[in-house]
């Protein structure tokens, strides 16, 4: 896990005298694990990642600086710890700041792609300014296939509004618009209606069917009720509000879809814990219903109450 100051903690279970070890020092920011001897994190200071290897017990970690982006007032912009999003790909990354950086050879060195959102886009009469790209996911079934988020801002950066979404079908060499409520470079979206928009809120994750890349789901931060879980069933372009039941009013920081026992699985991670639903309670006759694994160890549901920022199967 990586921490703030603290850098990054790893725990083995498998020992019979397993306890958490600081394997290295600093301010990290989020984990890409590729296996038990080998992981990707990024870093707030210097602005880094740092690809980490464990030979013999001991872990040691090589820096790769990720190039200076320019913004739109001309200056220059790195990504940091707290926006650059990691995705392993074999030995291919992808990190995020105002741009898109792809490498291919775990980190060394990374290549600048063509704007997946612009920093500007119109609405209107209005122009807003786009900030960092914030959420970054693949389909499993076909990793050419991907999905990427920027949070618009209006003005000054003081009024959040939905978020923007783009795919790509190459690996990210080229990116196609999906959902924006009404921004001309987006174009008309005759299938938004309210029910079908996604909330003006903090778009914090995105993941995809594991066998249909049209299929997704996300997740928003935020204290509005309701507001939580929405479903794309057609790549983005329209969504439905899938919140339900049984969800707290707090944000929802984390998400994870898979399949078991022949059903599909929703797991969230929110600020008191984790939550989950399947196909079975979403298609109950009361609507849609999460349980949480708070219940007690009787219940086999003992993950304690605390803030869930990140959530991997």
């Amino acid at each position: 896990t990586g921490t703030h100051d603290n850098g990054i903690w790893s725990y083995d279970g498998a020992n019979s005298t397993a306890k958490w070890l600081n394997i290295e020092a600093g301010d990290c920011g989020e984990i890409a694990v590729v296996s038990a001897d080998s992981l990707y994190a990024n870093y707030f200071t210097g602005h880094k990642i740092k690809r980490g290897k464990k030979t013999g017990g001991y872990w040691t970690f090589n820096n790769a600086v990720v190039p200076m982006v320019a913004n739109q007032a001309g200056g220059d912009r790195f990504p940091n710890g707290s926006q650059a999003i990691l995705v392993q790909l074999h030995d291919t990354l992808f990190t995020t700041s105002q741009r898109l950086f792809r490498s291919t050879n775990k980190g060394a060195t990374w290549q600048a792609l063509p704007s997946a959102i612009p920093n500007t886009v119109v609405s209107g009469d209005t122009l807003y300014n786009v900030s960092f790209m914030n959420v970054l996911t693949t389909a499993p079934n076909n990793s050419k296939i991907m999905y990427v988020s920027k949070r618009r801002y209006q003005y000054s950066d003081t009024y959040p509004t939905a978020p923007l979404i783009n795919r790509s079908n190459d690996g990210g060499n080229t990116w196609l618009p999906v959902y924006s409520r009404t921004d001309t470079i987006y174009g008309t979206n005759t299938a938004f209606t309210p029910d079908k928009m996604l909330p003006n809120l903090h778009l914090n994750r995105i993941a995809v069917h594991p066998t249909n890349p049209d299929k997704l789901w996300a997740v928003f931060s935020g204290y509005q009720k309701n507001q939580k879980v929405y479903q794309s069933i057609d790549g983005g372009r329209s969504w439905t509000n899938i919140t339900g039941g049984g969800l707290p009013n707090l944000p929802v920081n984390a998400l994870v879809v898979f399949e078991k026992d022949g059903l599909l699985q929703l797991v969230v991670g929110t600020d008191v814990g984790v939550y989950y639903t399947n196909e079975t309670l979403i298609s109950c006759s009361g609507g849609i219903q999460w349980q949480d694994f708070m219940q007690g160890a009787a219940a086999g549901h003992d993950f304690p109450n605390v803030i869930v920022q990140e959530l991997e199967i």
